[in-house]
């Protein structure tokens, strides 16, 4: 019968190979940008996500203006709501300014729209089909 040695050189480089396979596997599977998650939200070539927080007073007074554009969808442009505060999306600090409207166009974000004029402005170029993408 054949002794079972132990090499603990050969242990060491096994445990370092998998600890370098184990933190590359870790990194591409979670290093998600920001952007990359607001772009995959949705199939269609133009839409809107409007980043939002119950508290904001801003917010509060799109309310309206938010839900008739949603029933409306203006030129077939989709809106998505998403609170900044349980969003699964890690915003940058300087992104998670509300409110604000992220353009989406062909899966990249072509424009973005941030306090409550420049959304207002934004979600009536929507309504009246002036908006250009």
């Amino acid at each position: 019968m054949k002794k079972l040695t132990i090499d603990p050189l050969k242990i060491a480089i096994f445990g370092v190979i998998g600890l370098a396979i184990f933190f590359i596997v870790m990194i591409v599977a979670f290093d998600r940008d920001w952007e990359d998650e607001v772009t995959n939200l949705s199939d269609e070539e133009t839409y809107f996500v409007y980043l939002y927080t119950d508290t904001c007073q801003y917010c509060q007074e799109l309310v309206p203006e938010i839900q008739f554009f949603i029933q409306q969808q203006p030129m077939d442009i989709p809106l998505i709501p998403e609170d900044s505060e349980t969003s699964s999306i890690n915003f940058p600090s300087e992104q998670s300014i509300v409110p604000r409207v992220f353009v989406v166009h062909q899966g990249e974000i072509v424009r973005i729209e941030a306090g409550l004029t420049n959304v207002r402005n934004l979600l009536q170029e929507g309504l009246t089909g002036v908006f250009q993408p």
